[in-house]
């Protein structure tokens, strides 16, 4: 019997999971075989929407053991207030990425990243929706949503990795999503989840459409990742999108359908990773916002350009990037980095983890 193609996906992502539960971001691209919070989190979710509660339950303990060992850390962090400078200093703050055993990656990287750990808190909240119990204690929960509560309005890395004395609203979004989901724990988390919609309204969506981030004081900047404030993170509901994707297939689509990740016009800044090609996970957040708007045929066209779901899907296609020196550049990198073989990411976690999201949604539509 031939496998649906939720189960294929499902089965390259089991190829990331680790004896620990945490889920590689690429079990084979040598520079991504670490643990990033984020993509642990946001896999985690996808096969959590599926009921794939083995690899769930895998998941959530690493989730588990990750809060719970930063749990002290956090709470050290939090007695600094924000405006000290050495409050944001990386030593004092949970890392974005880990081996599996836990241990900190030590490598030069923007580490403070505060979307990974808010991503874990909500899906272990989800999970204690579903299950009834907390695979973590009550305590550990609390310590990660006032280290949340505290570090939200301070700057980090963005999505990408990239911009750390930037507030994001990616990062923004995250947070909200995870504060909302710990009110029946934390019940001041409401209040500042409100506080966090009214912020990034005020300052970060002028005439409306949400910028990537503030630098230098200023909204700047258009991502791809600003559609999940209108998706998984629900900080407004997906109809409100319907000027931003216009626009963003304006700046970063080449045909309509898949989507590169940002631009900075206001700087002359476009993003050069591997060349700036498109990439899967912002091209089927395009199209779940478009079927949640009642175009489902964006969805279909998208499914229709991937390989199949046999094959592994890659990060993004370094042949529809805008920048060849770039694509150029990091194609030697990688030859040094990942064994000679060329990148980019191939398969990637989280990939697969979004196309099961855009399945859902089509199977939701459909019924």
């Amino acid at each position: 019997m031939r496998s649906s193609p939720a189960e294929a996906h499902r089965t390259w992502i089991r190829r990331h999971f680790t004896e620990t539960g945490g889920i590689l971001a690429s079990a084979t691209y040598q520079p991504y075989q670490r643990v990033w919070l984020r993509d642990h989190a946001l896999v985690a979710q996808a096969l959590l929407r599926w009921n794939f509660w083995p690899e769930v339950k895998q998941a959530a303990a690493f989730s588990a053991r990750i809060l719970q060992a930063e749990a002290p850390r956090m709470e050290r962090a939090i007695q600094h207030s924000p405006q000290d400078p050495h409050a944001l200093d990386e030593a004092l703050h949970p890392r974005a990425r880990y081996w599996p055993d836990g241990s900190w990656v030590q490598e030069p990287w923007a580490e403070r990243q505060y979307d990974g750990v808010a991503l874990n808190l909500w899906f272990l909240a989800e999970v204690a929706q579903r299950t009834g119990r907390w695979p973590v204690p009550l305590e550990v929960v609390e310590i990660t949503a006032r280290y949340l509560l505290h570090f939200w309005p301070t700057p980090c890395a963005g999505p990408w990795e990239m911009y750390e004395t930037a507030v994001h609203t990616w990062t923004l979004g995250a947070v909200y999503r995870a504060l909302n989901a710990v009110v029946p724990v934390v019940p001041e988390a409401r209040q500042a989840a409100q506080q966090i919609r009214g912020f990034l309204e005020a300052h970060l969506t002028p005439q409306g459409l949400p910028r990537k981030m503030i630098l230098h004081g200023q909204p700047v900047g258009w991502d791809a990742s600003s559609l999940m404030l209108f998706l998984d993170f629900q900080v407004w509901p997906a109809q409100r999108a319907a000027p931003l994707l216009p626009l963003l297939d304006a700046w970063l689509s080449p045909d309509g359908i898949q989507l590169r990740r940002f631009v900075i016009p206001e700087l002359g800044i476009r993003d050069t990773y591997f060349g700036g090609g498109v990439w899967v996970i912002p091209s089927v957040w395009a199209a779940r916002i478009a079927l949640h708007q009642g175009n489902p045929e964006r969805a279909q066209r998208l499914l229709a350009l991937l390989p199949p779901p046999s094959d592994p899907l890659p990060e993004q296609w370094p042949e529809t990037a805008w920048d060849p020196a770039g694509r150029f550049w990091w194609h030697w990198k990688s030859l040094r980095e990942n064994r000679g073989s060329p990148g980019p990411a191939r398969p990637l976690a989280w990939s697969h983890a979004a196309v099961l999201n855009l399945l859902k949604d089509l199977e939701d539509h459909s019924s």
